[in-house]
């Protein structure tokens, strides 16, 4: 896997409205990380699977970068999107997402990985309520129309 297709893969694909508000549901109501959640998509995009075991690993991967994108997330959401510091503190918070898919996709490479796409699928068995599990079927349902809409 690539780090630059995978941003514009999740460039693209986080721009599907419903994707977006399930991801960030996601992160802000039971803490998982949008770019694991893209990560897994992108997987199953390039038929390629995570165990449950790789997705744990990949998340505990980004740990430290996770914190600091938090914490960079927390300040620029208390600013006003008028103040002249959220423009600088959003592209801020961009750099540091797109740290973090590199970093995964380095982690991942490291990784035997194997065809398939269940990544999403897998995804499901590391959150816990039912809610959250339906957000990533949702986006798993989006992510198979993506690829049929790239595929015509």
């Amino acid at each position: 896997m690539q780090a630059e297709s995978f941003w514009q893969f999740s460039i693209e694909f986080y721009g599907i409205r419903p994707v977006k508000q399930d991801c960030l549901s996601l992160q802000d109501d039971h803490g998982l990380n949008v770019n694991l959640i893209l990560c897994c998509a992108y997987a199953d995009y390039c038929n390629i699977t995570l165990s449950v075991e790789q997705i744990l690993a990949l998340r505990e991967s980004l740990n430290e970068l996770d914190e600091v994108t938090q914490q960079h997330r927390h300040m620029r959401r208390s600013l006003s999107k008028d103040a002249s510091e959220y423009a600088d503190a959003l592209r801020r918070e961009l750099e540091l997402e797109k740290r973090q898919q590199q970093r995964l996709i380095e982690a991942a490479n490291n990784m035997a990985l194997s065809a398939g796409k269940k990544s999403l699928a897998n995804l499901t068995t590391v959150v816990q309520p039912d809610m959250a599990k339906q957000r990533i079927r949702n986006i798993q349902e989006h992510r198979i129309q993506f690829e049929e809409n790239h595929l015509q």
